[in-house]
């Protein structure tokens, strides 16, 4: 076959896979099985393509990162094209603060334990050269700050995400179960984020098969990512929080990209 000049799948990105130049011929023997299901030399570069599928994976050992401040690092073994996406919690009086160049996942506000006021937003990007080591600044609450990055990265370079399903709550107590996740279809993930005063849990129940599990172990700031690839099966995923204290986040949604 002729890679293709342009399609969906960019020659380049399909060369980098074969490790051919853009416009060259890929021959394969008559009757030779190069993908699983295709027996024959007729290979088309979705059949390639959908063969190889995205695997999802953490950035490596600092793959989430905590802050009690008003900044917090992008972590320094991130890369350029990752997608970070940040939960930022704060108690007492705050402005609303979306970090420039992020994108808003959405957020709220409301009263914990004793009526104290609760912020919390979400947001996210795709990092670009000089933002991974980077600090950030984002809300700055009078009593409390709690902000919690994770990272994720992909095989192939993300053209496009889209993010949906997100919901935010607070309060005083645990949060209530939110199911999310029947929708989502492969090359997609699902994100979690508890944030409270003192230690907190974030519990997962379903979410069908996945490619990616991960999750931090931090008293206070915890987040868990589902990520799915072209053989997983992805269902409704149950999350809930436990009572950290006078003053608790939760935010999860769904992300789903393009390639």
């Amino acid at each position: 076959m002729t890679l293709p000049a342009s399609s969906s799948i960019s020659s380049a990105q399909i060369a980098a896979e074969m490790g051919l130049t853009p416009g060259t011929q890929f021959i394969v023997p008559t009757n030779t099985a190069v993908l699983t299901g295709k027996a024959s030399n007729v290979v088309w570069p979705t059949d390639f393509y959908s063969q190889k599928g995205i695997s999802m994976h953490a950035a490596g050992p600092g793959e989430f990162e905590g802050s009690s401040g008003s900044t917090i690092d992008i972590q320094s073994n991130a890369q350029v094209g990752d997608l970070a996406i940040l939960a930022d919690m704060a108690t007492g009086s705050s402005s609303a603060v979306v970090p420039s160049g992020w994108t808003s996942l959405g957020g709220t506000t409301g009263t914990g334990d004793g009526g104290i006021a609760i912020r919390l937003q979400c947001s996210y990007r795709i990092l670009t050269a000089g933002q991974p080591g980077s600090t950030i600044t984002g809300l700055n609450g009078a009593t409390r700050n709690r902000k919690i990055m994770a990272i994720v990265r992909t095989v192939l370079p993300i053209a496009g995400l889209t993010a949906s399903g997100w919901t935010h709550d607070v309060g005083g107590g645990a949060q209530s179960n939110k199911v999310l996740g029947g929708s989502l279809t492969p090359n997609g993930i699902i994100v979690g984020f508890a944030l409270s005063q003192g230690n907190v849990s974030l519990n997962l129940s379903g979410g069908g098969t996945r490619t990616l599990e991960a999750s931090n172990n931090t008293s206070a700031t915890r987040a868990l990512v589902l990520g799915y690839t072209k053989n997983d099966t992805p269902a409704n995923a149950t999350l809930s929080t436990s009572d950290g204290g006078d003053a608790n986040g939760f935010s999860a949604g769904l992300i789903e990209f393009t390639f």
